[in-house]
C-alpha cells in the first residue's frame, strides 16, 4: 500500500530530472510503498521520455502536463497532489534537480513515524557548477556532493553553498536526542518546497499552494505560514539532505518576481491576524 507520494514539478532541464529520478529509484525504501508524480509546467523538452524510461522499469511513476503560461510551480504541485494515491499518508515535495542519498526516503519515514503530524523540512544545499554525467551521480555521488567533480568555475553573486536556514538545523542537532523538544512552531515561513514532507491532512487543510502566487519564489513559504497558522509544528533536519544541481538562472528577474510575491504574501498573512 502506498504511504508516500513524491511530487516533483519540472520545467525543461531533462538531465536534472533524470538524476533526481535515478536517486529516487535507488532508494532502499520499498518501492511498493511510495509513488512519484512528475508535474510538467509546460516544458518544451521531452520530459515524458524520461518518465517513460522509469515507467519501463516498473517504477510507480505518474505524469501530468499543463500548458506553459509562465512559472506556475504551485499550481503544478497542486495538480500533482490531485493524482496521488488515496492511501498515501504524506506528500514529499522535491525539486526536479535535487539529488539525494539512497536512505533519503527511509529517513523521512523514520521521522514521519515519530512525528506524524509534523512538517519535516529537509536540508537543501546548492552545488557548484560542475560538468556532470549520470555516471557521476551513480558511482561518484560523494565526490559530486562535495563539489569535487569537474568544477567549471566559482560563481559570484549566485546561489551556492549551504542551506541558508542553518540556525534551524543547528537547533535540531542540539535537541535530536530529546524528541519531545524537536518540533518548532512559528517558523513556517522557512519552508522550502525543494525537499520537504508535509502530512496530507495538513496540506489539504491549508488548501494547497496559493495559485495566485505565480512567477519565481514564495509559494512554498506562503504554504508554510498557512500550515503554521493552522497549528502544525515543524522539524528542520539535515538528516534528509538534498543537493541542488547547479544551472544557469536569471537571478535579477527572480529577485524582482520574489519581491512582488513577498508583498502579496505579507499582506495576505497580516489579514489573518
Amino acid at each position: 500500500m502506498i504511504e508516500y507520494s513524491i511530487v516533483i514539478p519540472v520545467y525543461n532541464r531533462m538531465f536534472g530530472l533524470e538524476c533526481c529520478l535515478t536517486c529516487i529509484f535507488k532508494q532502499k525504501f520499498r518501492h511498493d510503498k511510495f509513488e512519484v508524480i512528475v508535474c510538467d509546467d509546460g516544458s518544451q523538452d521531452n520530459i515524458l521520455s524520461i518518465v517513460q524510461k522509469f515507467a519501463n522499469l516498473d517504477f510507480n511513476i505518474k505524469y501530468f502536463w499543463q500548458p506553459d503560461k509562465g512559472f506556475r510551480a504551485g499550481q503544478a504541485r497542486n495538480r500533482g497532489v490531485e493524482l496521488m494515491d488515496e492511501n498515501s499518508d504524506a506528500i514529499i515535495f522535491m525539486d526536479s534537480d535535487i539529488i539525494v542519498r539512497d536512505n533519503w526516503l527511509a529517513t523521512y519515514h523514520k521521522l514521519h513515524t515519530q512525528f506524524p503530524n509534523c512538517v519535516i523540512c529537509g536540508r537543501y544545499d546548492f552545488l557548484l557548477p560542475m560538468k556532470l554525467t549520470l555516471e557521476d551521480i551513480l558511482f561518484r555521488f560523494d565526490l559530486v556532493v562535495s563539489n569535487r567533480v569537474n568544477v567549471q568555475y566559482i560563481p559570484k553573486g549566485e546561489l551556492i553553498g549551504a542551506d541558508i536556514r542553518q540556525s534551524l538545523f543547528e537547533r535540531d542537532k542540539r535537541y535530536r536526542d530529546n524528541p519531545s523538544r524537536r518540533p518548532v512552531s512559528g517558523s513556517g515561513g522557512a519552508l522550502f518546497g525543494g525537499n520537504v514532507l508535509i502530512p496530507k491532512d495538513a496540506f489539504l487543510q491549508a488548501g494547497g499552494f496559493d495559485e495566485n502566487i505565480v512567477g519565481h519564489g514564495g509559494e512554498d513559504n506562503d504554504l508554510g505560514q498557512t500550515i503554521d497558522e493552522l497549528g502544525y509544528e515543524f522539524i528542520f533536519t539535515d538528516e534528509v539532505m538534498g543537493w541542488h544541481i547547479w544551472h544557469e538562472r536569471n537571478q535579477e528577474a527572480n529577485i524582482e518576481s520574489l519581491k512582488k510575491n513577498i508583498k502579496y504574501i505579507d499582506n495576505k498573512h497580516k489579514r489573518r491576524h
